[in-house]
């Protein structure tokens, strides 16, 4: 049943299979299955039975660097799912409840020691959406601040297991004028781009790249 023409039944069948494998203590023949479905692929249980082998293997640290990847995946996501209501109930005009979820966005970035550009996201959605030409500016230049400051890993749990790429802490470089370029350029700021202190926000970080 393995050899499928239909992608998904033989990636279903290959983790049924191994799931097998791994009940029968045949870990290499479990790990080889596992191998041969795409990472990409439609089978959400794949990366806990991966945990679950490496586990019965004893190799605890590799299990760690899959799980805190799997929490990381999954707290992102709810956390940006999140902020995207926050324009609809302001929309709504639920104004007390999209606080209420732009702080919760913002206190759970900090609860994991997530990069703290990310717990401005949401309280800059909820300005933004509001159009608080005030409030926006000071959120955003909290998170222009972030870009160039950097960022401690170890703050985090769930990266310690995590490999470090090599110049991770000179993202600005890229990262920064792209966000510089959007917050001038695109449309949903546009009640901003008149304002003089908008202005001298964002000349202030190009002098800062301009200086690197």
């Amino acid at each position: 049943m393995a050899i499928c023409d239909d992608e998904n039944l033989a990636n279903n069948a290959k983790f049924m299979l191994a799931s097998k494998c791994l009940k029968r203590k045949e870990y290499d023949k479990a790990q080889a299955l596992l191998d041969q479905i795409p990472k990409k692929s439609d089978i959400p249980d794949k990366q806990s039975l991966q945990a679950n082998l490496l586990s019965m293997q004893g190799k605890s640290s590799d299990v760690a660097v899959i799980l805190e990847r799997m929490a990381l995946s999954s707290l992102q996501e709810t956390l940006m799912a999140v902020t995207k209501l926050i324009p609809i109930l302001v929309y709504e005009n639920k104004l007390s409840e999209a606080e209420k979820l732009a702080k919760a966005c913002q206190l759970q970035y900090e609860a994991f020691g997530l990069w703290q550009y990310s717990a401005y996201l949401a309280p800059m959605q909820l300005a933004v959406s509001m159009q608080d030409t005030s409030k926006a500016i000071t959120v955003i230049g909290k998170m222009l601040e972030t870009t160039v400051t950097t960022w401690d890993f170890s703050a985090c749990p769930l990266y310690l297991h995590q490999s470090r790429k090599e110049g991770s802490n000179n993202m600005w470089h890229t990262f920064l004028p792209a966000l510089l370029l959007d917050l001038e350029s695109n449309p949903e700021y546009s009640f901003l781009q008149q304002a003089p202190e908008f202005g001298a926000l964002i000349a202030k970080y190009k002098e800062k790249i301009n200086s690197k």
